[in-house]
């Protein structure tokens, strides 16, 4: 079994030159693990920003700035056909 963690940190930032559009700061964290059952099958799962934060991922001066992606979970086989 392999698994893994992504700790992802974005310094606050200013996405205008007038410096009136602020980002905050912000961790996001991620998980992943699999289990290879032999060399044609195997297991996987990922979560993405495992404490659900929201964050502001783009401001551009919309009415609405563009929110992070949300809490995700993805799970699959990976199969070789070789």
């Amino acid at each position: 079994m392999e698994g893994g963690a992504r700790v992802r940190y974005v310094q606050g930032y200013y996405t205008d030159n007038a410096a009136t559009m602020p980002i905050d700061s912000y961790v996001v964290v991620d998980l992943s693990a699999s289990y290879r059952f032999n060399n044609q099958i195997e297991l996987f799962a990922q979560i993405g920003n495992l404490f659900n934060r929201q964050y502001i991922a783009q401001n551009s001066g919309n009415a609405t700035p563009t929110l992070g992606t949300p809490f995700t979970f993805f799970a699959g086989v990976r199969l070789a056909l070789n």
